[in-house]
């Protein structure tokens, strides 16, 4: 079988498929539910444009930042619904307001539920891109859809995975589009599972639940209690609204990805997972803030900061269209490095990873997580699931205590 590059290799960016003069690739799931590039020998010309456009086989450009910050957004009902500090839809917002027709780019879950990118001029529309999504986002046409509104006198603004940048730019190399008007933003990147395995999950909790249809699905926000869960919110058959909460320990999907038993392969050897960046800003969580020796002290706590590194010029022009929406506060590159694992080296392969691999195409996901940890998972999701509602109880407690004291001073 022909191959773009190494299957282990690839990142899934789709950049080959975009590509294709005869569209005879087509990003299919392999045994493991892995999309790989498929294809059709009969119809390929042989004019290596998949192998140009290929980030596996071509070097890009990364760039050491130049500036690193934490951040959060001012708008705390904004920032509820994110997983940090709400930069990446302050940056939709603010982009959206340029005067050269532009086109942002991000990923939301359709109505099956499935991650895919989306390309939009409407405000209302990246509502559905906020949060993280952690799973393989589907890449359909984006770059050819990207290099249209280009050509087309568009701004553009990517925000997606560094592979994926990266694949973008090549694409736009090789076609010969000038990317001026283009600006990207890499996300801090732990890695990525299929969507096969999200999907086989949601699936097992619809029919354990007697669920007609899911309404919504989110990884994270500053809503829930515990900032690392996954919720679902659903409807019955019988017309009820239901949701489930798990934290992450407790759930088999996040576990599976936190603990990296079921991310791509490609992604324990990441290329991109480094301090030198492919896009023009990175944005993700700042998980180092404050805990380096050395670090200044700050002068107020930020929960759930957003880490900002600025690359370029352009990362600069993004952050000046935001900086009036933002709380920026300077810090040393070191202080990020140190403290996230994601600009050191890529994810560790778990060491239940190849039974993994062994026992998936024989018996599903969750079968095989149930059999590689066993009671584990049911264990956290009690233990997890108490702590929450001691949590939430202390929080109760504590909002009565704060309106009895102002409703006791409005009345002396």
């Amino acid at each position: 079988m022909f191959q773009i590059c190494d299957f282990d290799k690839c990142c899934g960016c789709g950049a080959c498929e975009n590509i294709c003069p005869k569209q005879c690739i087509e990003l299919q799931e392999n045994e493991h539910g892995v999309k790989i590039p498929f294809i059709n020998e009969s119809m390929c010309i042989n004019c290596g444009l998949c192998k140009q456009v290929c980030s596996q086989n071509s070097t890009v450009e990364l760039r050491e930042p130049t500036a690193c910050y934490a951040a959060r957004s001012k708008d705390d009902a904004q920032r509820l619904d994110s997983a940090s500090g709400g930069v990446g839809y302050m940056l939709y917002k603010e982009f959206l307001q340029r005067s050269d027709a532009p086109v942002v780019c991000g990923v939301k879950f359709n109505e099956s539920s499935v991650a895919v990118f989306k390309a939009t001029n409407e405000l209302d529309e990246t509502e559905k891109f906020r949060g993280s999504k952690y799973v393989q986002a589907e890449i359909g046409e984006l770059y050819t859809d990207i290099a249209n509104a280009l050509k087309t006198g568009h701004s553009v603004l990517l925000i997606a995975l560094p592979c994926q940048v990266a694949g973008c730019l090549n694409f736009l190399k090789v076609k010969k589009i000038d990317n001026q008007r283009l600006y990207t933003v890499d996300l801090l990147c732990h890695g990525v599972s299929p969507q096969r395995y999200l999907t086989e999950q949601l699936e097992d909790m619809k029919n354990k639940h007697d669920w007609k249809s899911i309404n919504l699905l989110t990884f994270r926000s500053n809503r829930r209690f515990r900032n690392f869960h996954f919720y679902v919110q659903a409807t019955t058959k019988k017309g009820k609204k239901d949701a489930v909460c798990r934290y992450f320990a407790g759930d088999p999907y996040f576990f599976g990805f936190l603990r990296g038993v079921s991310l791509r392969e490609s992604c324990y050897q990441c290329s991109f997972a480094t301090r030198k960046r492919v896009a023009d800003l990175t944005i993700g969580d700042f998980i180092g803030l404050g805990k380096m020796p050395s670090s200044t002290s700050l002068e107020e706590n930020i929960p759930n900061p957003s880490l900002i590194l600025c690359n370029t010029k352009k990362g600069e022009e993004l952050l000046k269209l935001i900086g009036k929406n933002i709380y920026l506060y300077d810090r040393p590159i070191e202080e990020a490095v140190e403290g996230g694992s994601s600009l050191q080296k890529p994810f560790g392969r778990s060491n239940l990873r190849n039974e993994f691999l062994k026992l998936y195409p024989i018996n599903g996901f969750i079968k095989t997580m149930d059999i590689l940890t066993g009671n584990l998972l049911k264990k956290n999701e009690i233990k997890f699931g108490v702590k929450a509602i001691v949590k939430k109880a202390v929080y109760k407690l504590h909002m009565e205590k704060l309106v009895f004291i102002l409703t006791n001073r409005s009345t002396r």
